[in-house]
């Protein structure tokens, strides 16, 4: 089974977080994508749908520009409703 490239876009769930984002690999099975790890695969779910996890939010997307983008995004959202 071969992955495809795409993108994750990872930060803290704070105001001031540097968002970094890193070359992944992910495949799609039933429309649903994973993220391929040598530990193990990691379940995303949906492409460009936020998933927080122990105070960090990670965004996978198949564009690197995309990705930051609604990382961005997401960010402004957090701020805005933590006023």
């Amino acid at each position: 089974m071969n992955g495809s490239r795409a993108y994750m876009a990872h930060f803290q769930k704070r105001k001031n977080a540097k968002v970094n984002v890193k070359e992944v690999t992910v495949i799609e099975k039933e429309g649903q994508y994973y993220h391929i790890e040598i530990s193990g695969d990691i379940f995303i779910g949906e492409i460009n749908k936020p998933i927080e996890e122990n105070g960090k939010i990670y965004i996978y997307s198949l564009n690197k520009e995309e990705v930051l983008l609604k990382a961005f995004e997401y960010k402004r959202e957090l701020t805005s409703c933590s006023i």
